[in-house]
């Protein structure tokens, strides 16, 4: 699905570009754009449940909101444990609107306990050091150094420190999301929370605060 919707996006701006080219016409850019879309839409799950910056912008794991299956969250439902949590919160809560934060904290910190964000973040390295070596036979094959793109793909690379990362046992994380989840002045006091997680007989997820 990625191939198709994100890479083929990124396949298409080859076409055209190359439609209007006046020499090397006949580069085939397919496998390029492919690998591109590929890596764009993981870096973009990866950094929508992870990254400080991305919740600032676009919302605190706005993608649970969609019930997408993002990256880390497919990975992460290769337990059968959090599959069927996954299911229920979506089936019993999504068609209410959009997720709450306990309910979004809740499922990050349930795919913080497995392996999915470092396994996601593998599959990123991967992905970054192929395509620098499938830019680096395009530039031999051209006999041009593409700079301008090399150094777009190096901008894109997700390094340990590079941005703050949401960390789901970081409490100023989760105070902080809280001011900007509730519209609460950055200078106002938050009262602390605590989250009990009950799962009772009828395999329901409920949440109730202290």
């Amino acid at each position: 699905m990625v191939d198709g919707k994100t890479g083929g996006l990124f396949r298409l701006t080859c076409r055209l570009m190359k439609s209007e080219a006046t020499w090397n016409r006949d580069l085939d850019l397919d496998q390029f754009a492919t690998l591109l879309g590929r890596y764009f839409q993981i870096r973009d799950d990866y950094q929508n449940v992870l990254s400080a910056k991305y919740a600032q912008e676009k919302g605190f794991c706005e993608d649970f909101n969609e019930g997408k299956l993002s990256f880390p969250v497919i990975l992460a439902m290769r337990s059968k444990e959090f599959a069927t949590v996954f299911s229920s919160i979506f089936n019993g809560y999504h068609s209410r609107g959009n997720l709450s934060l306990e309910l979004k904290q809740y499922l990050l910190d349930r795919i913080a306990d497995g392996e999915a964000f470092p396994q996601t973040k593998s599959v990123l390295n991967k992905l970054h050091l192929e395509l620098l070596n499938l830019l680096g036979e395009i530039e031999r094959s051209t006999g041009i150094d593409n700079w301008p793109l090399r150094m777009l793909i190096l901008k894109l690379r997700i390094s340990d420190g590079a941005e703050k990362q949401a960390s789901p046992c970081d409490a100023s994380w989760k105070i902080s999301q809280r001011r900007l989840w509730e519209g609460i002045s950055k200078n106002s006091p938050v009262e602390p929370k605590s989250t009990s997680r009950q799962l009772p007989e009828n395999g329901e997820h409920s949440f109730q605060e202290d």
